[in-house]
């Protein structure tokens, strides 16, 4: 198989019974002019691509979410500082 510039190659183990019903589906989806070609490399990527156009929106937010959470978690852990200077040093010891 040759390898193009910017794709990937994608291989996963199917059962016999499970190739059966994937190139049954794909000949079906063929036949009703979902899919340009009838195999199951078409198949396949047809699926990925159906269930990433779908879950696309949800995905987006979730990631989102996790920055967001992330952000916070940081602005926790970060100490407290004071926007305005202090008018004496700490480490100093004062006498009144």
């Amino acid at each position: 198989m040759k390898r193009y510039a910017g794709q990937n190659e994608v291989r996963f183990k199917v059962t016999d019974k499970q190739k059966e019903i994937y190139d049954e589906t794909a000949w079906y989806l063929y036949e009703n002019n979902v899919m340009e070609k009838s195999n199951i490399q078409s198949f396949g990527r047809w699926c990925m691509d159906y269930v990433c156009r779908i879950y696309r929106p949800a995905v987006i937010h979730s990631k989102m979410m996790k920055q967001q959470q992330q952000q916070r978690q940081k602005q926790i852990q970060q100490p407290f500082q004071l926007s305005y200077p202090t008018y004496y040093d700490n480490n100093q010891t004062q006498s009144f």
